[in-house]
């Protein structure tokens, strides 16, 4: 009969494996344990400058998608298009003043979203959103290149 022995390698791989067991099983393990309930908020996006097509593409109840993190956002509830907002500057006198683009129009989405509140913003599915973030967001078929305006709780 031969015996079983072990030397030092053989016991660091085992204590190694079983640590790496341990870590991953507690990982997944915790991951899907309790949480603290989503909060709800009411995002503004707004866009300045948008080819007037674009909005008509955007519905309430539309999907709400950050293009840029590729993350689910939540669905719009309010479509509102104005005049475009375009600055212009006179190179002589270095003055700005605002008109207006045509075939152009500023946009005003409006979501309502799930995540967790801080005093920086909302955090949905992991990413931080703020007032003057800017990002591509997807609603419906509609492609917009824009700023969050607002983030309100909902009660």
């Amino acid at each position: 009969m031969k015996k079983f022995k072990l030397n030092i390698i053989d016991i660091a791989i085992i204590l190694v494996v079983v640590a790496a067991v341990a870590f991953f099983g507690f990982k997944f393990m915790t991951t899907g344990g309790v949480s603290a309930p989503a909060d709800k908020v009411e995002i503004v996006f707004f866009e300045e400058e948008c080819p007037e097509f674009v909005p008509t593409h955007t519905q309430v109840g539309d999907k709400v998608l950050d293009g840029t993190e590729n993350n689910y956002m939540g669905r719009v509830t309010d479509v509102v298009v104005d005049k475009s907002i375009t600055y212009n500057v006179d190179e002589r006198t270095q003055e700005v003043t605002i008109g207006t683009k045509e075939g152009y129009c500023s946009v005003y989405i409006t979501a309502e979203c799930e995540g967790t509140l801080s005093e920086n913003g909302v955090v949905i599915n992991g990413t931080l959103y703020g007032v003057g973030h800017t990002l591509i967001l997807h609603a419906g078929t509609g492609k917009y290149y824009l700023t969050i305006y607002d983030i309100t709780p909902i009660k």
